[in-house]
């Protein structure tokens, strides 16, 4: 009986300190992307009371979407970014950080799920949930400047040279009837 109770002590001691953290994950993203851009999503760790001895958070990436680069290194596979968090890795205040690329071909809003689990609790992640796509704003090429055209007065010359050429033919034979 007593070896019972003391297994039960034991048992409850271990566990205690896990019971006791309250685990905070949130997320912090831009509210809109342009199609075909990167995206950068901040989770946020905190807890309070006992120190946890490991923690997974998993980001839910949907359809469409590209992961670029995980901070620190997730293990990416079936649509998901998976952190496996524990010893030294795992502190109050930790930054996990990721980048997506939007899809080009999509518009519209999209919804960013994740949770996250500890040895005794499971939650989702808390914060922003959504990001806006929106197609990128053509920026018009400006028109070209057109200079305005140079005017040709080449016939304006040899029409008065002519003109200049008759007065001088006109002004000897007057003189010359004299």
């Amino acid at each position: 009986m007593l070896m019972k109770k003391i297994i039960l002590l034991l048992l409850v001691s271990m566990i205690f300190p896990f019971a006791s953290a309250e685990i905070n994950v949130d997320r912090v993203l831009p509210q809109t992307i342009e199609q075909g851009n990167n995206i950068e999503i901040e989770l946020n760790i905190s807890f309070e009371g006992e120190e946890i001895s490991s923690l997974i958070v998993t980001e839910e990436i949907p359809e469409g979407w590209e992961i670029i680069k995980t901070t620190p290194k997730a293990t990416a596979f079936e649509g998901k970014v998976k952190w496996l968090l524990y010893n030294n890795a795992l502190f109050d205040g930790l930054k996990l950080k990721y980048t997506l690329k939007a899809p080009s071909n999509f518009e519209g809003t999209q919804e960013i799920n994740g949770y996250w689990k500890s040895l005794l609790t499971k939650s989702t992640i808390e914060g922003d949930l959504f990001a806006v796509i929106i197609v990128p704003e053509l920026v018009p090429e400006p028109e070209p400047k057109v200079e305005p055209p140079v005017e040709d007065n080449t016939m304006l010359i040899i029409i008065a040279g002519f003109a200049v050429v008759i007065l001088l033919l006109i002004v000897l034979v007057v003189k010359k009837k004299k």
